[in-house]
């Protein structure tokens, strides 16, 4: 789980640093052409690389829906209890 989180935490720095380059210094008619893998190099691997961080994140929220998580419970005497019912994952999630 740790190298899930080191991966996570990685796609959000490509994200934080790309997002702003690609606004700022981005233009769409390069990153049509490395859609095509005709274009330049470094517009097809920031497409790749991209259509990878969106598959990571995708995957990410489907293992968020199906996991199950430990919570505090605070009633009486705090312990801690192992949520397992999906529904109550899903539910816990969305909120």
């Amino acid at each position: 789980l740790e190298i899930w989180d080191v991966g996570l935490f990685v796609c959000l720095l490509y994200v934080a640093v790309m997002v702003p380059y690609a606004s700022g210094f981005g233009q769409l008619e390069e990153l049509v052409q490395a859609c095509t893998l005709n274009g330049d190099l470094f517009f097809t691997i920031r497409f790749v690389a991209d259509v990878c961080v969106d598959a990571f994140f995708i995957v990410d929220i489907i293992l968020n829906f199906h996991i199950a998580r430990w919570s505090l419970v605070l009633d009486g005497q705090p312990h801690w209890e192992l949520i397992d019912d999906l529904p109550a994952i899903r539910a816990r999630y969305l909120r």
